[in-house]
């Protein structure tokens, strides 16, 4: 039986990247290295929230959007993430979805004050959650793909924060067993965050220094296959919760 995963999405990434490397369903469907995958894609600015516990698993993905926009779709949305603490469905927030996960829980959610993260962040892992499922065997130290501007600055207090880098304090977190968050971006590649960098330098979205300065493509390389190893880890998860 194939593992039916929920990919729950706030609207669409630029036209541009959508044409060279699809949407943000299609990223984590391209990074999910698993032989038997049913996909369910739901935008919830257009779609109202399925029943969450049909799935094996769901992943609450990035958007340009930001939680403290004032948008009823996102009030629903945002009950509806809180709700999932009782559903027991392995759920991973990504960037986006990592803080509207801290925010349906009481988190605080705020626009960075040093502005957006763009490139490759090292990310420390907590010493005493490195066996954490999400990232076993990656050791304290990982290199991820960034790309935001709002972060959490205040945890929910049912939350334990997984890791944390220079720029973003709050990279992972946790809820109970089932719910897992990070503010970077394992689905990304190095060939769409080249284009999310054109996109937003064309847009005028990056300030002088992340214009200027091009990914480096070893340690962007390195970011891409932690990441495929992060949603590994999270789908291995879910397929042994189903069993």
């Amino acid at each position: 039986m194939p593992l039916n995963l929920l990919v729950v999405k706030i609207d669409s990434t630029y036209p541009e990247v959508i044409n060279a490397s699809g949407d943000y369903d299609v990223w984590f469907r391209d990074a999910i290295k698993a032989d038997e995958l049913a996909i369910t894609v739901v935008d919830v600015l257009r779609e109202d929230c399925p029943d969450a516990s049909g799935f094996d698993a769901i992943i609450l993905a990035g958007s340009s959007h930001s939680v403290n926009e004032s948008n009823p779709r996102l009030t629903v949305y945002r009950n509806w993430v809180r709700e999932l603490l009782d559903v027991n469905v392995p759920t991973l927030g990504v960037c986006f979805g990592h803080q509207m996960m801290a925010s349906a829980f009481g988190g605080d959610v705020q626009r960075h004050p040093m502005g957006r993260q763009f490139g490759v962040a090292d990310v420390s892992i907590s010493a005493a959650d490195t066996d954490d499922y999400l990232f076993r065997n990656l050791g304290e130290s990982v290199t991820a793909h960034a790309c935001h501007e709002d972060v959490c600055i205040r945890l929910p207090s049912v939350a334990k924060r997984l890791a944390s880098s220079a720029h973003t304090e709050i990279q992972s977190f946790a809820i109970g067993n089932f719910l897992r968050a990070v503010q970077f971006h394992p689905e990304v590649t190095t060939a769409i965050m080249t284009e999310l960098h054109d996109a937003l330098k064309t847009r005028g979205l990056l300030n002088s220094t992340e214009s200027d300065t091009p990914l480096t493509r070893l340690r962007s390389a390195e970011a891409q296959n932690v990441g495929q190893k992060i949603l590994a880890n999270f789908i291995q998860f879910a397929i042994d919760n189903k069993a």
